[in-house]
């Protein structure tokens, strides 16, 4: 797997350490704000997908630094991929 910075999180775990810990805190704001953004939007279908979206592009970021810097140990990474599959049944 080649890892080059893409996003915000990408650029940042290359700038701070402990890794994992930069990895948790984006992965949680985002749900957090994710979550707040589909609540606020309850009759805007569009805010909602784009609220999803957010969603899932954050934890395919997730997966792919925990790829990256090879920390499998401390995630798990099928517990972010079923939060993916979840989140597009609601897409």
């Amino acid at each position: 797997m080649i890892c080059k910075p893409e996003g915000l999180l990408d650029r940042l775990v290359h700038k701070f350490h402990p890794v994992s810990a930069i990895i948790n805190d984006s992965l949680r704001i985002t749900k957090e704000a994710a979550e707040k953004a589909f609540r606020d939007a309850e009759n805007e279908p569009a805010s909602q997908v784009a609220a999803l979206d957010r969603q899932i592009r954050s934890l395919r970021a997730g997966i792919r630094c925990t790829m990256c810097h090879k920390l499998e140990s401390e995630f798990q990474l099928g517990d972010l991929e079923e939060r993916i599959k979840s989140l597009l049944k609601h897409n």
